[in-house]
């Protein structure tokens, strides 16, 4: 059963939207959280393509809460994010700082980030969108799409102010996060401004922490408070091998 002394992030979503109405009315133990309270009979509220089993908890209920926190048409939501149609909770990331829930899309990657160094107690940053994250989230530590970990403000500052120089000055997400580099981009940043930061990117490569950096990581143009900001998918992110619209010269040889 669940440790009744921390309470689950999904309880405190749902308590931060004032607690809207959910189906079922049986009490018992929630699969989804471990905590007793009242709801739908597991097996009404599962459907055919649920695959986590492997993370439930004995119990014969989905709570309220959790209900809330799963829900494809979460009651409230599209109103907060300011949408018209009724909104899917796992399309979006969600943070809890004092009490008051903020839902954010790919495009508010500024405010995520003004709330992970605020030090939001609910942190549940959606990659992809498609996952259910916020049942498995642990109060005071950070989900990044199926990754959770301690909290690394520290850390993930520094890793920002080592990428975003290069993202700024032409290279893109995907060369950071391979490695592999057009020379072209790397003499235009110069060569021992990237040097200095490849040798710490190279340490961090293929780790969540250099993962989350990128995908926070913004252009010095959408980090202002008058304009858009950029998601993950941004056509500046394309792998180095689709160099759509570069023009073929001949390979340029970098001294390491």
């Amino acid at each position: 059963m669940h440790d009744l002394n921390i309470t689950p992030p999904t309880h405190i979503i749902w308590n931060a939207a004032h607690r809207p109405p959910m189906d079922g009315t049986q009490s018992g133990v929630c699969r989804m959280c471990g905590c007793e309270g009242a709801g739908l009979p597991f097996a009404k509220w599962v459907k055919p393509t649920f695959t986590d089993w492997d993370k439930l908890r004995s119990g014969t209920i989905c709570c309220h809460a959790c209900q809330f926190c799963t829900a494809e048409a979460a009651p409230g939501l599209a109103e907060r994010v300011g949408k018209d149609k009724q909104q899917k909770m796992r399309n979006y990331s969600h943070f809890v700082l004092d009490g008051v829930w903020t839902p954010l899309s790919k495009g508010d990657k500024r405010r995520m980030r003004e709330l992970l160094f605020a030090g939001a107690e609910v942190v549940v940053i959606a990659e992809s969108g498609q996952k259910h994250l916020l049942p498995w989230a642990r109060l005071g530590w950070w989900t990044f799409e199926t990754s959770i970990i301690r909290p690394f403000p520290e850390h993930l500052a520094h890793i920002l102010n080592t990428i975003e120089p290069l993202y700024n000055g032409g290279i893109s997400k995907a060369e950071i996060e391979t490695g592999q580099y057009d020379p072209r981009r790397i003499l235009a940043i110069g060569l021992d401004a990237w040097r200095v930061a490849e040798e710490q990117i190279k340490t961090w490569r293929g780790t969540v922490p250099l993962a989350l950096a990128l995908f926070l990581a913004q252009k010095e143009e959408v980090l202002g408070d008058t304009q858009p900001t950029r998601s993950r998918d941004a056509s500046d992110d394309v792998a180095p091998a689709d160099l759509a619209g570069d023009r073929p010269v001949v390979q340029i040889k970098i001294p390491f």
